[in-house]
């Protein structure tokens, strides 16, 4: 299955000349309702969503029976939260996919590893980030002069599962990983 998203995903890719009808589709949309148009939106997610054979609606009741019993806030588009969490707790629904390794690709507060950890409580999650010593580590996200407090936080967020592993790697070495992931 996730071979069939990953398809699906590079042969639009390889429509380049479809891109600009796309493009225009959703000018002529904004144009046409002047403003944003829940409804829509959710329309055409669940479309998308069932066209790749998962549920968003059971996701999104999924993603937040977990947040609420972590005693998070239930509202999918706050802070660093996005539709991602929706589409990864659809596909923990799905039984049909054989996932057994998670790669988190920047670990941030360590929240969004925490949440997968309950989304596929039986799978292992890696999930890297900058060292801690790294500039950028350091100067990005504001977090300078409260480095510690942060990474305590997000040690924190991250200790509260044994499936998850951080690992301080800057992604480019990924190059040489050998480690084989069934989801990134």
């Amino acid at each position: 299955m996730i071979r069939l998203i990953i398809k699906k995903i590079l042969i639009n890719l390889a429509k380049p000349h479809k891109i600009p009808i796309k493009i225009f589709r959703k000018i002529y949309y904004y144009f046409k309702f002047k403003k944003y148009n829940q409804s829509f939106f959710e329309n055409e997610q669940n479309k998308i969503f069932n066209s790749l054979n998962l549920n968003r609606e059971q996701g999104i009741k999924n993603l937040n029976l977990i947040k609420k019993n972590l005693g998070l806030p239930l509202n999918i588009n706050s802070g660093m939260s996005s539709e991602h969490e929706v589409i990864f707790s659809s596909i923990s629904l799905n039984k049909n996919l054989l996932i057994n390794n998670i790669l988190e690709i920047g670990t941030y507060d360590g929240y969004n590893a925490l949440l997968l950890s309950k989304l596929f409580p039986n799978l292992k999650i890696d999930t890297i980030d900058l060292p801690e010593d790294d500039d950028d580590f350091i100067n990005f996200y504001n977090r300078k002069n409260k480095i510690k407090e942060f990474i305590n936080n997000r040690n924190n967020h991250l200790s509260k599962n044994n499936n998850i592993k951080f690992l301080p790697l800057n992604s480019l070495k990924l190059l040489n990983h050998k480690k084989k992931y069934d989801l990134i």
